[in-house]
């Protein structure tokens, strides 16, 4: 008996898999198709097809036309209108943030650009330290290595512009000026990944890497912050992660279309 409950919760599963594959080839899809070429595109049994062509038809999620051919319903575009309605970039980021302090041991924190300072939208805390262990939800720009992501996406005359006011050193790493920014622009460019080195806090290293919307523009950038002799002990790995993981949150705000002019209707 249990066996049987085995295979069918397994049948199910499958059944499942196949019904989303089917979706997803009719999404693709430019034109309705038959059951040959879909059982055909997905390596499928005709009759196994044809069951659960049958069973999303009757579902409401698919349309079957007079020459039996199949096309995604409007349906979807309900389901889309409500992922859209309930669509923001913290629950975008939360998960694969999560999942990033979590593989990297170390706190993670998520920030925009807001009226020349970082925003803190949220941060993971995993790791505790005699430290600041989380950014103010304010923060000057030139101090954090989100920060200066952001600001290695401003134009010329802005960044000049922003320099050009005094700014107080907090350590004596603290970069104050436009020429020494620069140099820091230039190793960003090449590696993706901006470097805080005690230029917050004594002792406080962070890496940040961007995150850009549907049209390419930055959005928003990830930290993994921590004790700079813990964080300079694994690097490599910290840098690969990161870079992972603001990489699937700009695939994410691709495919949804999510821009920075809808992040800035929630910030009004």
């Amino acid at each position: 008996m249990a066996d049987r409950l085995i295979e069918n919760k397994s049948d199910t599963s499958s059944a499942v898999i196949r019904a989303v594959d089917i979706l997803d080839v009719l999404c693709e899809s430019t034109t309705p198709l038959g059951i040959s070429a879909l059982a055909k595109k997905l390596n499928m049994p005709k009759v196994t097809t044809f069951r659960i062509l049958n069973s999303l038809v009757t579902a409401g999620l698919l349309f079957k036309d007079a020459d039996d051919l199949y096309s995604l319903s409007p349906k979807f575009i309900i389901y889309g209108n409500r992922v859209n309605a309930t669509l923001s970039l913290k629950n975008i980021c939360e998960p694969i943030i999560n999942e990033l302090a979590a593989a990297v041991g170390e706190n993670v924190n998520l920030g925009i650009s807001y009226k020349r300072y970082v925003l803190t939208l949220f941060n993971v805390s995993v790791a505790s330290y005699l430290l600041v262990a989380n950014l103010l939800p304010l923060s000057e720009l030139y101090c954090s290595s989100m920060g200066k992501v952001i600001l290695s996406h401003m134009d010329d005359d802005s960044v000049r512009e922003y320099f050009s006011h005094a700014l107080e050193k907090l350590t004596p790493n603290t970069i104050v000026d436009y020429d020494a920014f620069q140099l820091e622009k230039d190793k960003f460019i090449k590696c993706g990944v901006m470097y805080d080195d005690e230029e917050f806090e004594y002792g406080l290293s962070c890496f940040a890497a961007p995150m850009y919307d549907a049209n390419d523009h930055l959005i928003a950038a990830v930290s993994v912050s921590g004790p700079k002799s813990r964080i300079l002990a694994k690097r490599e790995r910290i840098e690969a992660q990161l870079l992972d993981a603001a990489n699937r949150v700009t695939g994410i705000l691709r495919t949804t279309g999510y821009t920075v002019e809808e992040l800035q209707k929630t910030l009004a």
